[in-house]
């Protein structure tokens, strides 16, 4: 199924044009050209979509008449020796149980409503959305009324005007302006050349984004990328070391948020969450982002490789070999001094990146079922790599089709740090393997 997300029209006016519209084309013109068919099946969600055509008018009468007993209820309990009507609900018990069905029903249906938009634009939203069940209403009534007079006037559906409307798409990144390319940031800052980029497009390191496949080819540094990046989206740039956080900031925000949008919190300024991110973090993310972790948050860039390698020293659920206090060793048993391992370890950490960056780069997920199968991932106990096999949306192997690709991609963590250890030890000049 394709979607396409758009703002609905803001004004009273043209909201009822865009439904009415809506009506006449699924009701009223989808029935000359779809007729009742001998399938139960299809003949339900054909009356799923034709049924508006009475509901929306029915809908509005029971809105009207709910008002008018909330009114009289109100009268009765709240006036003294006021005039008490009989209930027009009296009579045989099977009508209150439908009632009270019909009323279970709507109940829950009203709560789904909240939890939903609650979780995308917040709890004041939420509430709201039962405020707006009876705008709906309202402009639902008006859309059919419309629909069906402009029916009646031309005497067949198909004669019907288009009637325009005017479309707003919402932007993941606040406006209706794209990104600038990370590519012509790069050239305009003279950090390199035309020649250097087209041979970077043509050559990019499979698995990885333009920005990570030029700094694994040396033609930039974690630098000069973090703050392209930072241009990219309009915020700082910063370089951070994730081991001198504060374990107090760290539990500020729940594993499972910083692992979901790769991200650790690096201070609070104002009482604002400063969060350090390697990529641009979209408006809708970052607002999701506020209210999980209860305050506001804004984000920097931070070099390639320094969120991952805090990820995995504050947050991962199974922790493997340490790399930094595999140096640390080294230093304590005088293999390495204390600049060597510095340096080390400053090749190393530009060489860590996202597993899901991978997967999505190569084409074997994609970023929309990433996100889901992320949710999914908070319930359960498993290693990401592992659950993502477990739900059959990724086999290991697939990571890397060739063995110089599954080499370049998987083994950073593994093998750098060793191997530049014995390098410096035999008076070799550091880095990292490629």
């Amino acid at each position: 199924m394709i979607c396409v997300r758009e703002y609905f029209p803001d004004t009273f006016s043209t909201a009822v044009r865009q439904k009415s519209r809506w009506i006449i084309g699924i009701v009223f013109q989808g029935f000359k050209t779809h007729k009742w068919t001998s399938s139960l099946t299809l003949n339900y969600f054909l009356w799923r979509d034709r049924k508006g055509a009475i509901s929306n008018f029915v809908s509005f009468l029971a809105m009207l008449v709910m008002i008018q007993l909330l009114l009289l209820l109100a009268y009765e309990s709240l006036w003294p020796d006021a005039w008490h009507f009989l209930s027009i609900f009296s009579g045989s018990a099977w009508l209150m149980t439908l009632l009270w069905l019909n009323f279970g029903l709507m109940v829950n249906r009203i709560v789904q409503r909240v939890i939903f938009v609650t979780g995308y634009y917040g709890l004041t939203q939420g509430l709201l959305s039962v405020l707006r069940l009876f705008w709906g209403n309202l402009i639902n009534f008006m859309a059919n009324w419309r629909a069906l007079k402009q029916v009646l006037q031309h005497g067949d559906p198909r004669r019907v005007a288009w009637d325009k409307t005017t479309h707003d798409f919402p932007s993941v990144t606040g406006d209706t302006r794209s990104l600038r390319p990370l590519g012509q940031i790069l050239l305009e800052n003279q950090v390199i050349t035309e020649e250097q980029l087209d041979t970077a497009l043509r050559n990019r390191v499979e698995g990885l984004r333009l920005g990570g496949s030029m700094l694994m080819q040396g033609l930039i540094s974690a630098e000069q990328l973090a703050q392209a990046l930072a241009e990219q989206n309009g915020v700082a740039w910063e370089s951070i070391d994730a081991w001198q956080i504060p374990s107090s900031l760290i539990a500020e925000m729940p594993a499972s948020v910083a692992l979901h949008y790769a991200v650790l919190p690096l201070r609070l300024e104002n009482d604002e969450l400063i969060v350090g991110s390697e990529d641009g973090i979209d408006p809708v993310s970052l607002a999701a982002l506020t209210r999980k972790v209860g305050r506001k948050v804004r984000y920097v860039i931070v070099l390639r490789g320094q969120i991952v390698t805090g990820l995995r020293h504050w947050y991962a659920r199974r922790r493997g070999h340490d790399p930094r206090a595999m140096l640390y060793n080294a230093v304590q048993h005088q293999w390495l001094t204390e600049q060597q391992a510095g340096e080390i370890w400053r090749q190393y950490v530009p060489h860590q990146f996202l597993f899901a960056e991978i997967l999505t780069t190569l084409g074997h997920i994609n970023r929309s079922a990433i996100n889901v199968l992320l949710l999914r991932h908070e319930r359960s106990s498993l290693p990401l790599g592992k659950f993502f096999g477990h739900r059959r949306r990724y086999q290991p192997g697939n990571v890397g089709s060739r063995p110089d690709n599954s080499t370049r991609i998987t083994s950073f963590d593994a093998i750098t740090i060793t191997q530049s250890r014995f390098k410096h030890r035999t008076g070799c000049a550091t880095g990292v393997r490629k």
